[in-house]
């Protein structure tokens, strides 16, 4: 159904008039709720053309902020609309990161997926592309990254060299299936190595106690890109840690 064919629709039935200026794009297939929308609720969105697939993330910085900002201003494109499009037509700040600055026209379908569906995208790049696993796992660790970035919080008292501390460590794979148990509680000593998976241990050089880490990492600085049946773990998931650093001060 075209635009105006929508509007002819809108205005028999509910008694709305068509806008004076329809917007600058062709309807191939319609959606449903704003894209904008979509990554305030955060959601990714993947836009698909003849070019390599480009990606919107949610986030809360100031360059996230403002590619939200300027989505938003295209209102009535929503989540699987299939159209025709100028790039020209977009704001500038969308075509730069859409890499769309010299085209001059394209079939463009928005897509908009939850933490799950971008889990499922993935892995089904990864059975059609296997050569290019890792660099697809990056891709993905970077997506989430920029949803939820790697963060440390203060804590109460700086660690000593040989000090005797208890981490409690959860595990969350990248489709948000937490890996069992729910939480790990280990003894750790500041300056023996090995004593966690790769990914957690240069931050806890930094961590005092009372301290708390959140941090995505690709398989390999987990627990190894093969599968691991034991763990729940198809080859090469990413992994969400939270550590936390309790102890007793001297």
């Amino acid at each position: 159904m075209t635009p105006m064919r929508i509007f002819m629709v809108c205005a028999l039935l509910l008694g709305c008039t068509p806008p004076k200026d329809p917007p600058p794009w062709r309807w191939m297939e319609l959606g449903a709720g704003p894209v904008g929308d979509a990554l305030k609720q955060g959601k990714w969105v993947r836009v698909d053309s003849k070019l390599p697939s480009a990606w919107l993330s949610p986030g809360t910085s100031p360059e996230g902020q403002a590619l939200v900002r300027d989505l938003r201003t295209l209102g009535n494109v929503t989540c699987g609309d299939r159209m025709r499009l100028n790039p020209a037509d977009l704001p500038l700040s969308l075509r730069h990161q859409f890499g769309w600055t010299l085209q001059d026209s394209l079939t463009v379908q928005w897509n908009c997926l939850d933490q799950g569906e971008l889990a499922r995208h993935f892995q089904k790049q990864m059975r059609q592309r296997p050569f290019d696993k890792p660099a697809l796992e990056s891709e993905w660790v970077g997506l989430l990254r920029k949803r939820d970035p790697d963060w440390v919080s203060p804590g109460e008292a700086p660690i000593h060299p040989g000090e005797a501390l208890t981490l409690s460590i959860s595990t969350t794979r990248a489709d948000g299936i937490p890996l069992e148990p729910d939480t790990v509680t280990l003894t750790f000593s500041r300056g023996d190595r090995d004593q966690v998976v790769p990914a957690i241990e240069p931050w806890l050089d930094q961590m005092p106690i009372g301290s708390r880490l959140h941090l995505w990492s690709t398989s390999d600085l987990g627990f190894g890109s093969p599968a691991h049946a034991a763990l729940g773990l198809p080859e090469h998931m990413p992994l969400h840690f939270e550590v936390t650093v309790n102890g007793t001060p001297r």
